[in-house]
């Protein structure tokens, strides 16, 4: 009848605006959603209050997306949108009543959480929430999967270095510190979020000084920083030019293990 056939052309609707919001015309959007005749329409308060942000009205995306969450319709969409757009704000006092509200605290992002911590100084629960956010569901498969690879490569640079061979326990902790070098990402990245967040998406001439900087560099730092570490507690070890280099690739064979096993396992699925 006449109220399937609305349903169905508010459906339509709602996907034309999200094509424009992928498209960001998000002035586009807010004229296509005003022609939804259900306003209450679930995700359609999201992409407005979203649009209403990118476009300087935040009162008003605030607004709408407090009361999406308020209705329990897409509440924790609405709580992850809401909350990255208060941290762009670096509004505390807001985000600090978002993670105490038990409605919309469940659905706050943890990276949320951790800037939270860090600007009240709550440098305990910043590690906590630190440690919990490296936790990735264990799927054997994809385990054995990247340390077959990793392994290969393991001899492989081991054979390269032909006349003096650096300790197997040495090695293999140079692996181990390069895989568990990006938890320094993410302490680079809450820091910096405490003063303003990098664009690395939008225009080439703002997100391409962000990519080289903000990303290239801080991961490429992170992955060095441990032959610096073994140079300091093990200098005789590192006895020529050439073992530089060498834990240098055991420290970035460890970064790819944990970059290799995310991507794997996010391609994949649980």
């Amino acid at each position: 009848g006449d109220a399937s056939s609305g349903a169905v052309r508010d459906a339509a609707v709602w996907g034309l605006a999200y094509c424009e919001f992928k498209r960001d015309s998000l002035q586009r959007v807010l004229e296509i959603l005003d022609r939804i005749q259900d306003q209450h329409l679930p995700r359609a308060d999201l992409i407005r209050g979203i649009a209403l942000h990118g476009l300087g009205e935040h009162a008003k995306g605030d607004s709408v997306l407090y009361a999406a969450a308020a209705r329990g319709e897409s509440v924790k969409d609405a709580t992850f949108a809401l909350a990255i757009l208060l941290l762009e704000q670096r509004d505390w006092d807001a985000l600090d009543k978002l993670r105490r509200d038990p409605r919309t605290s469940p659905f706050v992002p943890s990276h949320v959480l951790r800037v939270l911590h860090l600007h009240s100084g709550e440098l305990i629960p910043y590690f906590v929430q630190l440690v919990r956010s490296q936790r990735m569901p264990v799927k054997w498969v994809l385990v054995l999967l990247v340390l077959y690879t990793t392994g290969v490569w393991f001899f492989l640079i081991r054979w390269w270095d032909a006349f003096e061979k650096e300790p197997w326990s040495t090695s293999l902790i140079a692996v181990a510190m390069g895989a568990l070098s990006p938890v320094g990402i993410y302490v680079f990245r809450d820091i910096a979020s405490l003063f303003g967040s990098p664009a690395i998406s939008g225009p080439l001439t703002m997100s391409f000084p962000a990519w080289v900087f903000s990303v290239g560099l801080v991961e490429e730092c992170v992955k060095i920083a441990p032959v610096f570490v073994l140079g300091w507690l093990g200098a005789r070890q590192m006895n020529e030019r050439s073992d530089w280099m060498i834990y240098g690739c055991l420290s970035a064979l460890g970064f790819s293990l944990n970059e290799n096993y995310v991507s794997v396992f996010t391609t994949m699925g649980p």
